[in-house]
């Protein structure tokens, strides 16, 4: 659609500039390897998940993004900003805060901009 190829050049023209700083290490570290390459991030975009943890536990800045996460369960600190979608999704379990139903529909409701947005708050924040 319009709208994705739009986007998709939105996003190619932000990242353009950063393109040779930025490295995909998607299941190819170990947690010890992990932990190294995280204190060497300028900051860590990521969802809710054990990067996330471990880049709060060092202290290396951090973009959050959850879904419907009880709050009690988000990464706290001056250089950590959590996106939290404000969608409610369908409650299949008896604790309303836990467990819900498609969850990766909730999530592609926090919009691109709003984390690019993001990204140049917390850019600003480490300079």
């Amino acid at each position: 659609s319009d709208n994705k190829t739009n986007a998709s050049r939105l996003i190619d023209s932000l990242v353009e500039p950063y393109v040779k700083k930025i490295t995909n290490f998607v299941g190819k570290l170990s947690l010890k390897e992990s932990a190294i390459q995280l204190t060497k991030c300028r900051f860590l975009i990521t969802t809710n998940g054990g990067p996330m943890h471990l880049a709060n536990a060092l202290s290396t800045p951090l973009i959050a993004l959850h879904g419907p996460s009880p709050d009690m369960w988000l990464p706290k600190g001056k250089l950590v900003i959590n996106i939290k979608t404000n969608k409610r999704g369908r409650i299949v379990g008896k604790d309303p805060n836990i467990l819900y139903k498609n969850k990766s529909v909730l999530m592609r409701k926090i919009r691109v901009d709003e984390v690019l947005n993001t990204v140049n708050k917390l850019v600003n924040l480490t300079n």
